[in-house]
C-alpha cells in the first residue's frame, strides 16, 4: 500500500494498493520481456496524480510526460532521469532489446543507457534510482517529454567492465499486458493504445 503521511489516522493515510507485480513477461512470440512493474490502484478521493516532470533549467518549467510507443528506440536517443537526489542524469539508449541470461544476469529485451567515459560506457544512474522514469529530452519547441521505460537497476558488462542502467520498455510490457491472454490482469479490458500519460 501507498501511504500519505499527511492524513490523521491509518486508514486516512492509505492511498493506493498493490493489485498485480510483473516480473519476467512470457511474450506471445515466446521471448521474454523484463518487466518489474507493478499495477496500483490508488484512491482518487485521497491521491492526485500529476503526470508532469519539473525541469530546472531555465526556470522551472513544468515538462507533460507521454508514452512512447514505438517498438524499438532509435540507436543513441538521448535520454534523461532523475535520480534519487532530485538531479537529472543525461545519457543516451546504446542498445535496445539487451538480452542477457549469464552469470546471474536475468535480463531479456530491456534498454541499457550510458554515457561514454574515455573508452567505456558508463551507467548514468546508481543503485537506488530503481523505478525512475527514463524519458527524452526536453526541447524548445513544446513542453513535453516520452517515457521510454523505468529504470530496474545497472548492468556490467561482462567483457569489459562497462556499465549501462537498465530499464524495462514501459510500452511493451504494457502492450503485452493488455493484449497476452495468458495474463489475467486488469489491463486486460484496455485497448493499450488508449493508455497514456496525458
Amino acid at each position: 500500500m501507498l501511504v500519505s503521511n499527511q492524513a490523521s489516522s491509518a486508514v486516512d493515510r492509505t492511498i493506493g494498493q498493490c493489485l498485480e507485480t510483473y516480473d519476467n513477461l512470457k511474450q506471445r512470440s515466446g521471448e521474454k520481456l523484463s518487466a518489474d512493474l507493478a499495477l496500483l490502484k490508488l484512491n482518487s478521493e485521497k491521491c492526485l496524480v500529476d503526470n508532469t516532470v519539473r525541469w530546472p533549467i531555465p526556470s522551472g518549467r513544468t515538462l507533460r510526460i507521454k508514452l512512447y510507443k514505438g517498438q524499438k528506440v532509435p540507436d543513441d536517443t538521448a535520454v534523461m532521469i532523475l535520480d534519487q537526489n532530485g538531479y537529472f542524469q543525461t545519457g543516451s539508449i546504446r542498445r535496445d532489446h539487451l538480452t542477457d541470461k549469464l552469470k546471474g544476469h536475468d535480463l531479456h529485451n530491456v534498454l541499457a543507457i550510458s554515457v561514454k567515459k574515455g573508452e567505456k560506457e558508463v551507467s548514468i544512474t546508481q543503485k537506488g534510482d530503481s523505478g525512475a522514469l527514463v524519458t527524452s529530452l526536453p526541447s524548445n519547441e513544446n513542453e513535453l517529454v516520452y517515457v521510454y521505460g523505468i529504470v530496474t537497476g545497472i548492468y556490467t558488462e561482462p567483457t569489459n567492465d562497462g556499465s549501462h542502467t537498465v530499464a524495462n520498455s514501459l510500452w511493451e510490457v504494457i502492450h503485452e499486458l493488455c493484449t497476452n491472454c495468458d495474463y489475467l490482469t486488469d489491463l486486460q479490458n484496455n485497448k493499450p493504445d488508449d493508455i497514456d500519460f496525458v
